[in-house]
Protein backbone atom coordinates (compact mmCIF):
# COMPACT_ATOMS: atom_id res chain seq x y z
CA UNK A 1 0.00 0.00 0.00
CA UNK A 2 3.11 2.23 1.04
CA UNK A 3 4.77 1.64 -2.37
CA UNK A 4 1.72 2.12 -4.61
CA UNK A 5 0.75 5.44 -2.17
CA UNK A 6 4.18 6.73 -3.13
CA UNK A 7 3.77 5.84 -6.92
CA UNK A 8 0.97 8.18 -6.83
CA UNK A 9 2.75 11.03 -4.94
CA UNK A 10 5.81 10.58 -7.21
CA UNK A 11 3.98 10.71 -10.55
CA UNK A 12 2.05 14.03 -8.59
CA UNK A 13 5.52 15.65 -8.70
CA UNK A 14 6.88 14.50 -11.69
CA UNK A 15 3.53 16.64 -13.79
CA UNK A 16 4.52 19.27 -11.02
CA UNK A 17 7.83 19.32 -12.44
CA UNK A 18 6.58 19.06 -15.74
CA UNK A 19 4.63 21.76 -15.84
CA UNK A 20 6.93 24.39 -13.88
CA UNK A 21 9.37 23.60 -16.86
CA UNK A 22 6.75 23.78 -19.57
CA UNK A 23 5.48 27.31 -18.05
CA UNK A 24 9.23 28.46 -17.90
CA UNK A 25 9.74 27.37 -21.46
CA UNK A 26 6.76 29.19 -23.21
CA UNK A 27 7.00 32.51 -21.18
CA UNK A 28 10.20 32.40 -22.27
CA UNK A 29 9.51 32.28 -25.35
CA UNK A 30 11.29 28.89 -25.93
CA UNK A 31 13.68 29.78 -27.59
CA UNK A 32 16.06 26.88 -28.40
CA UNK A 33 13.89 24.61 -26.81
CA UNK A 34 12.87 22.47 -30.52
CA UNK A 35 9.23 22.09 -31.25
CA UNK A 36 9.28 18.25 -30.53
CA UNK A 37 10.54 18.68 -27.05
CA UNK A 38 7.47 21.74 -26.59
CA UNK A 39 5.14 19.18 -27.66
CA UNK A 40 6.77 16.39 -25.38
CA UNK A 41 6.72 18.82 -22.51
CA UNK A 42 2.51 19.79 -23.21
CA UNK A 43 2.17 15.64 -23.51
CA UNK A 44 3.86 15.51 -20.07
CA UNK A 45 2.34 18.15 -18.36
CA UNK A 46 -1.39 17.64 -19.55
CA UNK A 47 -3.71 17.05 -16.53
CA UNK A 48 -5.57 19.26 -13.83
CA UNK A 49 -3.78 22.30 -13.19
CA UNK A 50 -1.87 22.63 -16.85
CA UNK A 51 -4.56 25.30 -18.42
CA UNK A 52 -1.91 28.06 -18.05
CA UNK A 53 1.02 26.33 -19.67
CA UNK A 54 -1.62 24.88 -22.06
CA UNK A 55 -3.34 28.38 -23.37
CA UNK A 56 0.13 29.43 -23.49
CA UNK A 57 0.82 26.53 -25.95
CA UNK A 58 -2.04 27.98 -28.35
CA UNK A 59 0.75 30.89 -28.82
CA UNK A 60 3.46 28.56 -30.05
CA UNK A 61 4.47 29.50 -33.70
CA UNK A 62 4.90 25.96 -34.73
CA UNK A 63 1.22 24.27 -35.70
CA UNK A 64 1.98 21.08 -34.75
CA UNK A 65 2.12 22.41 -30.96
CA UNK A 66 -0.47 24.51 -31.12
CA UNK A 67 -3.05 21.80 -32.12
CA UNK A 68 -1.81 19.81 -29.51
CA UNK A 69 -2.18 22.27 -26.98
CA UNK A 70 -5.79 22.72 -27.74
CA UNK A 71 -6.37 18.77 -27.91
CA UNK A 72 -4.72 18.52 -24.54
CA UNK A 73 -7.58 21.74 -23.52
CA UNK A 74 -10.31 19.83 -24.74
CA UNK A 75 -9.45 17.04 -22.65
CA UNK A 76 -9.91 19.13 -19.53
CA UNK A 77 -13.73 19.62 -19.66
CA UNK A 78 -15.62 22.53 -18.38
CA UNK A 79 -12.10 24.15 -16.22
CA UNK A 80 -10.66 25.16 -19.07
CA UNK A 81 -13.77 26.88 -20.90
CA UNK A 82 -12.46 30.44 -20.88
CA UNK A 83 -8.81 28.98 -22.15
CA UNK A 84 -11.13 27.32 -25.06
CA UNK A 85 -13.10 30.77 -25.69
CA UNK A 86 -10.12 32.51 -26.09
CA UNK A 87 -8.39 29.84 -28.10
CA UNK A 88 -11.77 30.17 -30.89
CA UNK A 89 -9.82 33.72 -31.92
CA UNK A 90 -6.60 31.85 -32.97
CA UNK A 91 -5.43 32.17 -36.79
CA UNK A 92 -5.17 28.15 -36.90
CA UNK A 93 -8.50 26.76 -38.47
CA UNK A 94 -7.72 23.42 -37.27
CA UNK A 95 -7.10 24.66 -33.63
CA UNK A 96 -10.86 26.70 -34.41
CA UNK A 97 -12.43 23.41 -35.28
CA UNK A 98 -11.00 21.63 -32.33
CA UNK A 99 -12.65 24.01 -29.55
CA UNK A 100 -15.72 24.67 -31.48
CA UNK A 101 -16.46 20.92 -31.12
CA UNK A 102 -15.12 21.48 -27.40
CA UNK A 103 -17.41 24.36 -26.72
CA UNK A 104 -20.37 23.33 -28.35
CA UNK A 105 -20.29 20.15 -25.99
CA UNK A 106 -19.74 22.25 -23.08
CA UNK A 107 -22.73 24.23 -21.34
CA UNK A 108 -26.22 23.68 -23.69
CA UNK A 109 -27.76 27.23 -23.19
CA UNK A 110 -24.55 28.41 -24.73
CA UNK A 111 -23.87 26.19 -27.78
CA UNK A 112 -26.27 27.56 -29.74
CA UNK A 113 -23.99 30.95 -29.57
CA UNK A 114 -21.10 28.73 -30.22
CA UNK A 115 -22.55 27.10 -33.37
CA UNK A 116 -23.04 31.15 -34.56
CA UNK A 117 -19.72 32.65 -34.40
CA UNK A 118 -18.13 28.93 -35.96
CA UNK A 119 -20.76 29.55 -39.30
CA UNK A 120 -19.68 33.11 -39.17
CA UNK A 121 -15.87 31.86 -39.58
CA UNK A 122 -14.13 32.15 -42.54
CA UNK A 123 -12.77 28.61 -42.97
CA UNK A 124 -15.33 26.06 -44.48
CA UNK A 125 -14.27 23.12 -41.94
CA UNK A 126 -14.98 25.24 -38.86
CA UNK A 127 -18.65 25.43 -40.17
CA UNK A 128 -19.17 22.57 -41.32
CA UNK A 129 -18.49 21.82 -37.40
CA UNK A 130 -21.14 24.38 -36.09
CA UNK A 131 -23.47 22.90 -39.07
CA UNK A 132 -22.71 19.15 -37.81
CA UNK A 133 -23.81 20.73 -34.06
CA UNK A 134 -26.78 22.16 -35.66
CA UNK A 135 -27.73 19.28 -37.46
CA UNK A 136 -27.72 16.79 -34.46
CA UNK A 137 -30.01 19.10 -32.67
CA UNK A 138 -33.53 17.53 -31.78
CA UNK A 139 -35.30 20.69 -31.92
CA UNK A 140 -34.73 23.24 -34.89
CA UNK A 141 -36.36 25.55 -33.82
CA UNK A 142 -36.29 29.07 -33.22
CA UNK A 143 -32.36 30.06 -33.86
CA UNK A 144 -30.69 26.66 -35.09
CA UNK A 145 -33.26 26.98 -37.93
CA UNK A 146 -32.47 30.22 -38.35
CA UNK A 147 -28.81 29.45 -38.69
CA UNK A 148 -29.56 25.82 -40.74
CA UNK A 149 -31.76 28.24 -43.31
CA UNK A 150 -28.77 30.70 -43.63
CA UNK A 151 -26.47 27.84 -44.36
CA UNK A 152 -28.18 27.12 -47.50
CA UNK A 153 -26.87 29.94 -48.61
CA UNK A 154 -22.95 29.52 -47.75
CA UNK A 155 -20.27 29.83 -49.90
CA UNK A 156 -18.91 26.59 -49.62
CA UNK A 157 -20.88 23.90 -51.82
CA UNK A 158 -20.66 20.98 -49.40
CA UNK A 159 -21.73 23.17 -46.75
CA UNK A 160 -24.76 24.25 -48.80
CA UNK A 161 -25.41 20.47 -49.73
CA UNK A 162 -25.43 19.32 -46.13
CA UNK A 163 -27.88 22.18 -44.84
CA UNK A 164 -30.26 21.49 -47.79
CA UNK A 165 -30.50 17.72 -47.24
CA UNK A 166 -30.84 18.33 -43.46
CA UNK A 167 -33.57 20.59 -43.89
CA UNK A 168 -35.39 18.61 -46.29
CA UNK A 169 -35.99 15.31 -44.47
CA UNK A 170 -38.10 13.41 -47.28
CA UNK A 171 -36.37 10.87 -48.78
CA UNK A 172 -38.74 7.42 -50.43
CA UNK A 173 -37.47 5.32 -53.28
CA UNK A 174 -40.90 4.77 -55.30
CA UNK A 175 -41.18 2.70 -58.04
CA UNK A 176 -43.67 1.67 -60.03
CA UNK A 177 -45.24 -1.75 -59.55
CA UNK A 178 -44.35 -1.69 -63.72
CA UNK A 179 -41.08 -1.19 -63.11
CA UNK A 180 -40.53 -3.51 -60.30
CA UNK A 181 -37.95 -6.19 -61.58
CA UNK A 182 -39.30 -8.44 -58.91
CA UNK A 183 -42.80 -8.46 -60.14
CA UNK A 184 -43.12 -10.87 -62.74
CA UNK A 185 -46.90 -10.95 -63.55
CA UNK A 186 -48.04 -8.34 -66.28
CA UNK A 187 -49.27 -5.24 -65.41
CA UNK A 188 -51.73 -3.46 -67.14
CA UNK A 189 -54.00 0.23 -67.08
CA UNK A 190 -57.49 -0.72 -67.22
CA UNK A 191 -58.67 3.43 -66.07
CA UNK A 192 -57.26 6.25 -66.70
CA UNK A 193 -58.87 9.24 -64.07
CA UNK A 194 -57.81 12.64 -65.22
CA UNK A 195 -56.83 15.19 -62.76
CA UNK A 196 -58.42 18.85 -63.50
CA UNK A 197 -56.65 21.26 -65.76
CA UNK A 198 -57.91 24.20 -63.71
CA UNK A 199 -58.84 24.49 -60.22
CA UNK A 200 -55.11 24.12 -58.99
CA UNK A 201 -53.70 26.59 -56.35
CA UNK A 202 -49.91 27.93 -56.64
CA UNK A 203 -47.58 29.76 -55.01
CA UNK A 204 -43.69 31.03 -55.30
CA UNK A 205 -40.94 29.66 -52.95
CA UNK A 206 -38.54 31.74 -53.35
CA UNK A 207 -36.24 30.81 -49.84
CA UNK A 208 -37.45 27.31 -50.42
CA UNK A 209 -39.40 27.72 -46.66
CA UNK A 210 -42.54 25.76 -48.06
CA UNK A 211 -41.48 22.40 -47.03
CA UNK A 212 -40.22 23.17 -43.48
CA UNK A 213 -44.28 25.62 -43.29
CA UNK A 214 -46.08 22.51 -43.96
CA UNK A 215 -47.31 23.54 -47.51
CA UNK A 216 -48.13 19.65 -47.93
CA UNK A 217 -50.12 19.32 -45.27
CA UNK A 218 -54.00 18.87 -46.01
CA UNK A 219 -55.08 21.81 -43.97
CA UNK A 220 -52.75 24.23 -44.54
CA UNK A 221 -54.27 27.73 -45.40
CA UNK A 222 -53.23 31.21 -45.56
CA UNK A 223 -52.31 33.94 -48.13
CA UNK A 224 -50.28 34.13 -50.74
CA UNK A 225 -51.99 31.46 -53.43
CA UNK A 226 -53.13 31.96 -56.54
CA UNK A 227 -55.09 30.22 -59.32
CA UNK A 228 -53.24 27.87 -61.52
CA UNK A 229 -53.51 25.93 -64.59
CA UNK A 230 -51.39 22.26 -65.38
CA UNK A 231 -50.93 21.60 -68.89
CA UNK A 232 -48.98 24.62 -69.29
CA UNK A 233 -45.96 26.44 -67.85
CA UNK A 234 -46.39 29.35 -65.35
CA UNK A 235 -44.55 31.59 -67.33
CA UNK A 236 -47.31 31.05 -70.31
CA UNK A 237 -49.72 32.65 -67.17
CA UNK A 238 -47.95 35.41 -66.87
CA UNK A 239 -45.45 34.04 -63.82
CA UNK A 240 -41.47 35.36 -64.73
CA UNK A 241 -39.86 33.53 -62.10
CA UNK A 242 -37.50 30.54 -61.67
CA UNK A 243 -36.98 28.64 -58.06
CA UNK A 244 -39.09 26.47 -56.21
CA UNK A 245 -42.71 26.82 -56.33
CA UNK A 246 -45.50 24.88 -55.25
CA UNK A 247 -48.95 23.43 -56.88
CA UNK A 248 -51.65 22.39 -54.79
CA UNK A 249 -55.33 20.49 -56.08
CA UNK A 250 -58.36 18.73 -54.21
CA UNK A 251 -59.99 15.86 -55.64
CA UNK A 252 -63.01 13.74 -55.38
CA UNK A 253 -62.22 10.08 -56.57
CA UNK A 254 -65.07 7.74 -57.66
CA UNK A 255 -65.61 4.43 -55.27
CA UNK A 256 -62.68 2.22 -55.62
CA UNK A 257 -62.98 -0.28 -58.87
CA UNK A 258 -63.36 -3.83 -58.51
CA UNK A 259 -59.82 -5.42 -59.29
CA UNK A 260 -57.37 -2.98 -58.03
CA UNK A 261 -53.45 -3.99 -58.02
CA UNK A 262 -51.79 -1.37 -58.03
CA UNK A 263 -52.34 2.89 -58.50
CA UNK A 264 -49.70 5.02 -60.14
CA UNK A 265 -49.98 9.06 -60.17
CA UNK A 266 -48.24 9.78 -63.40
CA UNK A 267 -46.97 13.25 -64.59
CA UNK A 268 -46.14 13.60 -68.20
CA UNK A 269 -43.98 16.31 -67.64
CA UNK A 270 -42.94 18.98 -64.97
CA UNK A 271 -39.70 21.36 -65.65
CA UNK A 272 -37.89 20.46 -64.19
CA UNK A 273 -38.24 18.58 -61.21
CA UNK A 274 -40.79 17.44 -58.93
CA UNK A 275 -41.21 16.75 -55.49
CA UNK A 276 -45.24 15.25 -54.70
CA UNK A 277 -47.16 14.54 -51.70
CA UNK A 278 -50.75 12.90 -51.74
CA UNK A 279 -52.62 13.55 -48.32
CA UNK A 280 -50.21 14.83 -46.50
CA UNK A 281 -47.93 12.01 -46.73
CA UNK A 282 -44.52 12.58 -49.36
CA UNK A 283 -44.71 10.05 -52.08
CA UNK A 284 -41.41 10.21 -54.11
CA UNK A 285 -39.85 12.44 -56.01
CA UNK A 286 -38.61 13.39 -59.71
CA UNK A 287 -35.38 14.58 -59.71
CA UNK A 288 -32.76 14.24 -62.84
CA UNK A 289 -31.83 17.81 -62.74
CA UNK A 290 -32.63 19.86 -65.90
CA UNK A 291 -32.40 16.98 -68.06
CA UNK A 292 -35.55 16.04 -66.49
CA UNK A 293 -37.98 18.99 -67.86
CA UNK A 294 -39.21 16.69 -70.28
CA UNK A 295 -39.34 13.41 -68.71
CA UNK A 296 -42.83 10.97 -68.04
CA UNK A 297 -43.03 9.58 -64.65
CA UNK A 298 -45.18 8.06 -62.46
CA UNK A 299 -45.62 7.35 -58.34
CA UNK A 300 -47.18 4.82 -56.93
CA UNK A 301 -49.62 5.89 -54.73
CA UNK A 302 -52.00 1.98 -53.78
CA UNK A 303 -51.41 2.91 -49.73
CA UNK A 304 -51.97 6.64 -50.02
CA UNK A 305 -55.19 7.29 -52.61
CA UNK A 306 -58.35 7.73 -50.96
CA UNK A 307 -61.18 6.10 -53.27
CA UNK A 308 -64.64 7.10 -52.36
CA UNK A 309 -63.26 10.79 -51.03
CA UNK A 310 -61.65 13.86 -51.28
CA UNK A 311 -57.90 13.64 -52.03
CA UNK A 312 -55.28 16.46 -51.53
CA UNK A 313 -52.05 16.46 -53.50
CA UNK A 314 -48.99 19.01 -53.18
CA UNK A 315 -46.43 19.30 -55.96
CA UNK A 316 -43.15 21.32 -55.11
CA UNK A 317 -41.58 22.20 -58.33
CA UNK A 318 -38.33 23.42 -58.65
CA UNK A 319 -37.10 25.31 -62.27
CA UNK A 320 -33.63 26.89 -62.62
CA UNK A 321 -34.00 28.92 -65.87
CA UNK A 322 -36.59 29.70 -68.62
CA UNK A 323 -39.94 27.91 -68.76
CA UNK A 324 -41.00 25.85 -65.81
CA UNK A 325 -44.32 24.29 -64.07
CA UNK A 326 -46.81 21.48 -64.43
CA UNK A 327 -46.65 21.92 -67.92
CA UNK A 328 -48.24 18.36 -69.13
CA UNK A 329 -51.52 16.32 -67.77
CA UNK A 330 -51.78 14.26 -65.05
CA UNK A 331 -53.92 11.12 -63.99
CA UNK A 332 -54.10 8.80 -61.65
CA UNK A 333 -53.48 5.05 -63.02
CA UNK A 334 -55.36 2.10 -61.90
CA UNK A 335 -53.24 -1.22 -62.75
CA UNK A 336 -54.66 -4.74 -62.60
Amino acid sequence: MAKTRWGIVGRGVATCLWVSFACGWFALGAEGVPPAARREALLRASGPGSEAVLAAGLNDENLVVRRTAARLLTQLGATAEASLAKAFGNDDALVRRTVLRALCGLRPERAVGWAERGMADADPAVRRVALDWLIAQESRAGRVLALLVKARGDGDAAVRAAASAALFPFQRENISLRDRKDYDHDVRVVQAIPLPVAGWQFRTDPVDEGHLKGWFRIDVGGTGWSGVEVGKTWEAQGREYDGVAWYRVSLDLPAKPAKVTAVDLAFDGVDEAAWVWLNGEYVGSHDLGKAGWNKAFRLDVTQELRWGGKNVLAVRVFDSASAGGIWKPVRVEVLE
